[in-house]
């Protein structure tokens, strides 16, 4: 394939091959720029032993802002802890901070970031965020968030008690049952 193109060229003038090579990278500095968003699957093992925290809660709000500069959109997640399944007892509400959202009519959308609804029941692996004391970011973007319907856990197809059961069992055997 390539010996072909090659003699291709060869056979060229030389203007046309400066508009062709001109093309070619002018090609290649257009598609460079480009970036996705790579999602690594991550286990249930690595979700649990890499959050600080996990709770099941209902989402009580969502707000978006933007940052200092007006450069970036950032929304925050009011979430209702029904029941903390690993970190620290005391808390009834988390909020978590993550990247993109909606202001006025400007929306920001991260692919891979997890999209959350009022009133939307979760089980959710949470990180702390170092520059935000207080709030939390998802583990492993949208890995780290199981919406509930009708007592299920959606992406499981597996009834609630036993998903956080099946947390619980990771628990004690990779953090010597400390919670």
């Amino acid at each position: 394939m390539f010996v072909g193109f090659f003699e291709y060229i060869r056979g060229l003038r030389v203007k046309k091959k400066r508009v062709l090579l001109i093309s070619l990278l002018g090609m290649i500095f257009f598609v460079l720029p480009l970036s996705a968003t790579v999602l690594l699957k991550m286990s249930m093992e690595e979700l649990t032993t890499s959050s600080e925290e996990i709770v099941q809660g209902k989402v009580k709000e969502i707000t978006s802002q933007w940052n200092e500069k007006k450069t970036l959109i950032f929304s925050e997640i009011k979430i209702e802890v029904k029941e903390r399944i690993k970190g620290e007892k005391e808390k009834k509400e988390i909020v978590i901070r993550q990247l993109g959202g909606k202001v006025g009519d400007l929306r920001l959308k991260v692919i891979g970031m997890p999209v959350f609804q009022e009133e939307e029941e979760v089980i959710l692996f949470l990180k702390k965020d170092e520059k935000q004391l207080n709030k939390f970011y998802v583990t492993g973007l949208s890995e780290g968030k199981f919406a509930i319907k009708k007592e299920k856990v959606e992406r499981k197809n597996m009834p609630v008690r036993q998903f956080i059961g099946n947390i619980k069992h990771i628990i004690k055997k990779f953090d010597g049952g400390k919670k």
